[in-house]
């Protein structure tokens, strides 16, 4: 059972390391709209409610309004840092204020495995993922080399054997690398494993 509340907690933490990436080229590709980068960060400013967390929001701004060369110095007024990334909501130029959302949300996101900010708790990334209706199946699907075979290194042999037998593939060897080269050659085409879809949040948290 330990063996396997750990295997647990790696799969889940693995799984949003790659639902935290698939998140950040879904804002910094230009997929998500400006409507639903205004709902993430609306989302995320109120479930904030401790200071250091409203601070890492509005740290976020001031980064974000910075690269852009964009003049202005609000300290710590929350209200003018509000009012200068409203400001940028312009009808003449419709691409500035966007583009300050979108390097908001990635300096927040990027940030996701620091604490004890609550901002980047690994539910946060949840969250997050589901409201963009992104898939981690398509992980399985097409993405071959560094992310399926870490995802294949966090198991032990037993268990890269018992994972090899739920997705019906034949290993030539017990030894656990030539069992992960087997388990990438062939892997391809067959079901994305239910220990990936069915990991959550809460099994890394406290082991995160």
């Amino acid at each position: 059972k330990q063996q396997a509340d750990q295997l647990a907690a790696r799969i889940a933490k693995w799984k949003l390391w790659i639902q935290r990436d698939m998140v950040c080229e879904w804002i910094s590709s230009g997929t998500a709209s400006e409507r639903e980068l205004v709902s993430v960060l609306a989302w995320l400013w109120l479930h904030s409610q401790h200071h250091s967390e409203q601070e890492l929001i509005r740290e976020s701004l001031h980064v974000a309004l910075k690269d852009e060369k964009l003049p202005g110095t609000f300290g710590d007024n929350h209200c003018l840092l509000i009012q200068s990334l409203l400001s940028l909501d312009k009808p003449d130029d419709d691409t500035v204020f966007p583009r300050v959302l979108r390097k908001m949300l990635m300096w927040l996101l990027v940030r996701c495995e620091v604490r004890p900010y609550r901002i980047c708790d690994p539910y946060i990334i949840e969250v997050v993922f589901k409201h963009a209706k992104l898939n981690i199946e398509t992980i399985w699907a097409s993405a071959y080399g560094e992310d399926i075979e870490e995802f294949f290194g966090l198991h032990s042999t037993a268990q890269l054997d018992a994972l090899a037998k739920q997705l019906k593939i034949s290993c030539s060897s017990p030894k656990k690398q030539d069992m992960i080269d087997d388990l990438l050659q062939h892997c391809w085409g067959k079901p994305c494993p239910k220990s990936i879809i069915e990991a959550k949040a809460d099994d890394a948290i406290g082991k995160w």
